[in-house]
């Protein structure tokens, strides 16, 4: 495909996974036992054969560095092309970047070297399989200025919703400052357009201050360009906050879900990690729950999913929860509805309960 990409690791719209992305960014949130948010981008990237991607960080990037590497798992670790890390700091100064247009201009010199004609431009708090060859070839067969990725769902504050003809083509364009009841066809992030296009949207959003891409970018631009729509069939979730990661989580326990994503024609891949396999003790009782490889269950699991290398000792009993990698959870503990961050290590005979509405988060590292 002849294009390249541009990443967003962290959101500029307040967008925050609670305390799961205070100390790290959005794109490396832990995700499904095994995974981060942008192995689910990346991969549909590379399904797409799309072998030039560039990653704008912002923020507490140590860990997504770590996690991505050279980006040999995602065979990208190339000498002409290939996954970058790209630095948050704009040219020539030490202020990061505050919104999109600033980000994407600290980071022009990346754009302006890349060959091919065409950009995708996206953010990484999506957990979805995207056709990102189907998109492609609709923007080239409508002649479109702008390409976006829709879904239809319930609509919820800052969204932005859309009107599209019999074509796909965008006529109305709607920001909804609160959510609705109803569902919507709501613009994703992930948008398709040529090169000297986005060099020239980039100029004019520095020049006259804007700030959101939704907003400034498409809204403002509705009669000057050709504006159309791709819509994405299928489970798509996209995490603003620690409810919608809980329940996109949650959804991962249904099996016509995990199918669509794990087991479809787009290979999530991920870090890869070579651990032993999980240890099931004479006391263990799992029940519709995702345990990924290295645990020592001895406890009760029911409702859960486990990342690896987590210990429920004898007694325990865990409901409802996210525990992640390198968690310990003491004999005789009760746990239900609870997010727990990595390294977290639990006493014997502690009581931790949130609620379906608000799951507690304990911060990683954390003694209890």
């Amino acid at each position: 495909m002849n294009a390249f990409t541009i990443l967003f690791s962290d959101a500029f719209d307040n967008e925050r996974i609670g305390e799961l992305s205070t100390v790290r960014n959005l794109a490396s949130v832990p995700f499904g036992g095994r995974y981060r948010l942008i192995d689910f981008m990346l991969s549909s990237l590379v399904k797409a054969r799309i072998g030039n991607i560039g990653v704008i960080t912002r923020n507490n990037y140590g860990s997504l560095v770590d996690h991505l590497g050279s980006g040999k798992d995602w065979d990208l670790d190339r000498k002409n092309g290939g996954l970058k890390i790209l630095t948050p700091f704009a040219e020539n100064s030490e202020i990061k970047s505050n919104n999109r247009f600033e980000a994407l201009n600290s980071v022009k010199a990346y754009t302006n070297h890349c060959l091919q004609n065409y950009c995708i431009v996206a953010d990484c708090n999506l957990v979805c399989n995207i056709d990102f060859e189907s998109m492609f070839k609709a923007h080239i067969n409508s002649a479109a200025d702008v390409t976006c990725l829709y879904i239809n769902t319930r609509v919820e504050p800052n969204d932005t919703t859309i009107s599209v003809d019999e074509n796909g083509k965008i006529y109305d364009v709607l920001y909804n400052t609160e959510g609705k009841d109803e569902n919507n066809d709501v613009i994703l992030k992930v948008y398709i357009l040529r090169k000297e296009l986005l060099v020239d949207f980039i100029e004019k959003g520095i020049t006259f201050g804007w700030n959101d891409l939704n907003k400034d970018f498409i809204a403002r631009n509705i009669n000057n360009y050709s504006l159309y729509a791709y819509k994405h069939e299928g489970y798509c979730a996209i995490l603003k906050n620690i409810n919608d990661y809980y329940s996109a989580s949650m959804d991962l326990l249904d099996p016509k879900i995990r199918r669509e994503l794990f087991q479809s024609n787009t290979s999530v891949l991920t870090k890869i990690k070579d651990s032993v396999p999980t240890m099931y003790g004479d006391n263990s009782c799992i029940t519709h729950s995702l345990i990924a490889d290295g645990c020592k269950i001895d406890g009760t699991i029911e409702n859960c999913i486990l990342f690896r290398g987590t210990t429920v000792k004898k007694g325990a009993y865990v409901k409802n929860s996210i525990i992640m990698q390198g968690c310990e959870i003491g004999e005789n503990c009760r746990i239900t509805n609870i997010i727990s961050d990595k390294n977290i290590t639990v006493s014997p005979d502690k009581v931790l309960c949130g609620c379906d509405s608000m799951p507690f988060v304990i911060t990683k590292n954390s003694k209890i």
